[in-house]
């Protein structure tokens, strides 16, 4: 009866069956050798064999800035090279702000004061893993306290906190261009008849206020 021995080259037990079946722990060119004995005879065979590596990379995209207390989308995408186990995904979101993790490749979180937040994605497979990181800014929103209308010409002031310079103004839906930023406490809509229009008398009208960093407010006001 002939006797086997196989050696995988990787420093792994010999096996000592006809037909062995071995993984290899990592990637890497290996040189393999069969001897068999029988009836004192020998017989020796050799070769290599190069084991190809996982590749597993993973992407995260998140935005960079965003208002207080508004959704945020999480969204990852995973791929495995032929050469990885074949498994699930499993992915983990750290929101970096101490709440639950996130799972799924599509979450969303809602940041509940402002800061600035560092986030984590890990990917899992098998034996795999993936990580990405970043960080998300969370900005507060403009605080307008008090509006007012003045005549002469026709106007409306808005006054406040964090009005900052550039600051956009939405009136019912659409945007009122003709804006004059005085201070970060202090805002002017000017208009004239056509403000008068936009926002007529006793009728209530939804103002939106959206600082550059994306800190947004909304605001029902009417004048009598």
């Amino acid at each position: 009866t002939p006797s086997y021995y196989w050696d995988f080259g990787d420093g792994s037990p010999h096996s000592l069956e006809a037909s062995a079946n071995h993984s290899y722990g990592s990637a890497g060119d290996y040189a393999w050798t069969l001897e068999v004995i029988q009836g004192g005879r020998t017989c020796l065979r050799m070769g290599t064999l190069a084991v190809a590596p996982c590749v597993f990379s993973c992407t995260a995209t998140v935005a960079g800035q965003t208002p207080v207390q508004t959704p945020v989308s999480f969204t990852a995408s995973a791929t495995l090279n032929p050469y990885c186990d074949s498994g699930t995904l499993s992915y983990d979101w750290d929101f970096g702000d101490g709440s639950a993790h996130g799972t799924g490749p599509s979450p969303s979180h809602t940041y509940a004061t402002t800061g600035t937040y560092t986030w984590t994605l890990t990917v899992s497979c098998s034996a795999a893993t993936c990580t990405r990181t970043g960080s998300v800014a969370v900005v507060p929103p403009p605080g307008v306290t008090a509006m007012a209308k003045k005549a002469n010409p026709f106007r409306f002031i808005a006054t406040g906190t964090n009005l900052q310079n550039g600051i956009r103004v939405f009136i019912n839906g659409t945007e009122w261009t003709n804006v004059s930023w005085k201070s970060t406490s202090k805002i002017v809509l000017k208009g004239g008849a056509a403000l008068k229009t936009a926002v007529p008398k006793n009728t209530p009208a939804d103002f939106v206020f959206q600082n550059p960093d994306g800190g947004t407010q909304s605001l029902t006001w009417q004048w009598p």
